[in-house]
This record gives C-alpha cells, sequence and structure tokens, in this order.
C-alpha cells in the first residue's frame, strides 16, 4: 500500500513539474513574440530560475517543519485559489473566452 502511495504521490509530482515548466516556457516566448527583447526574455527566465531557487529553500522548510499532508492540501487549495483569481482577472478583459 505505501508504494502505490509513493507512486501516485510520485506521478503527481511529475505532471505539476511538467506543466509548470510548460507554463514558464511559454510566458518566455510569449514574451519574446510581444517584445522582440532578447534582453526581455532572458529577465524572464532570469526570474524564474531566482524564483526556483529562493522558493525551493523557504517551502522545504515549511515541509520539514509541519506534516506533510497538511502542507499538500494547503499547496493545492493556494494553487487553486491563484487559478481562479487569474481566470477572474482574465474575464474582465478582450477575452474571447468571457
Amino acid at each position: 500500500m505505501r508504494r502505490r502511495a509513493f507512486i501516485q504521490v510520485l506521478v503527481n509530482t511529475a505532471i505539476a513539474n511538467v506543466t509548470t515548466s510548460y507554463l514558464w516556457f511559454a510566458l518566455t516566448f510569449w514574451v519574446y513574440i510581444e517584445t522582440r527583447s532578447v534582453l526581455a526574455t532572458g529577465i524572464i527566465g532570469g526570474a524564474y530560475m531566482l524564483f526556483v531557487s529562493i522558493f525551493a529553500m523557504v517551502f522545504g522548510t515549511i515541509v520539514d517543519r509541519h506534516r506533510k499532508h497538511t502542507v499538500m492540501v494547503g499547496s493545492s487549495l493556494v494553487s487553486a485559489a491563484a487559478f481562479l483569481a487569474a481566470a477572474g482577472c482574465t474575464c474582465g478583459t478582450r477575452s474571447p473566452r468571457c
């Protein structure tokens, strides 16, 4: 049973990491298309690496000090709230989806 739970967490983490990487790649590519500036593209890429390195230490400490299940549920709730807020922000613009 523990092996099955490990595999589920592993697959979930892999999917989350792949989708996050695609998101940042898309953002970086979009910035380049909009600005045609290699400098702006580099700043976005550098900001991503900076955020990953800083927040890895911060969130790693949180995970080490608290129950893993509680941190995972909290992380999922914060992510869902962020996605809903982002979707709400795009509905007020010229987006054809809203």
